[in-house]
Order: structure tokens, then sequence, then C-alpha cells
């Protein structure tokens, strides 16, 4: 009477994974995630609370926000761009007085071209080399 028993490694699953298990896992995890997140912003607010108690009341000078002078930061930086370019476009393109004291005028690019390649630009002498280096060595 030999009884025969089922092999030990059968080489492969005799049964499947039990579920249950697995979800209870993932229900533990979701619930501590969000167990944590209520935490956190629960410390958030006391920790917020506490410094706006703690914060002393602004002097007349912190109300009154002067601007310092010198570089700020862009906010708009297209826009500054574009307002900037506008601005030189304008320059480049119009006429106008840069110093009336030495009446010296400013004529558009386009102007000053044409009359360059109509009259040619200025002869301007400039003293030899030799002559300023020796002049130089006197001294």
């Amino acid at each position: 009477m030999s009884e025969q028993l089922p092999p030990v490694n059968p080489g492969y699953e005799s049964s499947d994974v039990p579920t249950p298990p697995v979800w209870r896992f993932l229900g533990y995890l979701v619930i501590i995630t969000f167990a944590a997140i209520g935490l956190m912003y629960g410390m958030f607010q006391v920790m917020k609370s506490y410094n706006e108690a703690r914060d002393a009341e602004p002097t007349v000078m912190e109300q009154q926000r002067i601007l310092p002078s010198g570089a700020r930061l862009q906010v708009n930086e297209p826009w500054d761009l574009k307002q900037f370019r506008a601005k030189e476009e304008q320059i480049l393109t119009s006429y106008g007085w840069e110093d009336k004291s030495v009446n010296a005028v400013r004529i558009p690019v386009a102007r000053a071209m044409e009359i360059v390649a109509g009259k040619g630009l200025p002869k301007f002498e400039v003293p030899p080399v030799k002559a300023a280096a020796a002049k130089e060595g006197k001294q």
C-alpha cells in the first residue's frame, strides 16, 4: 500500500500568487503617502503662522519702499528688448540734436551713408610715428 506523494518541485507554479496581500500593501502605501502629505501641510501651516506672529512691524523706511539706484532685475525681457529696439530704431532713423552747445546733430544712418558715398570720408592728419616717439623721448 504505497501512497504516491506529489513531487516536491514539479517545475512549474502550482498555484497563483495570492493577490489580497498585494492589494493590502498598496492600500497601506496610499494611506501612508496621504498621511505624510497631510502632516507636511499641517507642519507648513504651523510654521507659517509662527513666522507671521514673530515678524516685527515694518519700519517707516520699509513702508516707503524706496528703490535703490542701479541695476534691477528684468521682469519682462521680451517687452524690455522690444522697447529698447524701438528706441534705438527711432534714434537711428530720425534727425535731432546730440549737443546744442557744440552744434552736434544726429542724422539717419541711411542719409549719413549717402553723404559719405557722395563726398567720401574726410581726410584726417595723422602725425608720423617717429615724430611722436621723438617728442616722448625728449620729455
